[in-house]
């Protein structure tokens, strides 16, 4: 027996089930990304841009939690526009 709030998931087709998966799943795996991403930069880029790290994390790891379309907002904020600044603080490579 499914407990009462999943229920729902028994009177869903194999199309619909592969929909709900994808709009649960991808805001995930984008978050996930943006965590990552985050973690591995390297402080003196995040103090060069003048952007904090732990708010950017924090926020990344709430918004997954709590929501999958703010979640998918928050990280591809992060991907678009941050990340972009932080990686033009590298040094060029060769």
């Amino acid at each position: 027996m499914i407990p009462a709030p999943l229920a729902f998931i028994q009177n869903l087709g194999v199309i619909e089930l592969f929909v709900v998966s994808i709009f649960t799943l991808v805001p995930w795996g984008i978050a996930a990304w943006a965590l990552i991403d985050a973690v591995r930069q390297p402080d003196k880029a995040w103090m060069l841009v003048g952007r904090d790290r732990v708010n950017w994390v924090l926020g990344i790891v709430l918004s997954a939690l709590l929501c999958g379309p703010v979640s998918l907002v928050v990280s591809v904020v992060y991907l678009a526009m941050v990340r972009a600044q932080l990686n033009a603080q590298k040094p060029p490579l060769g």
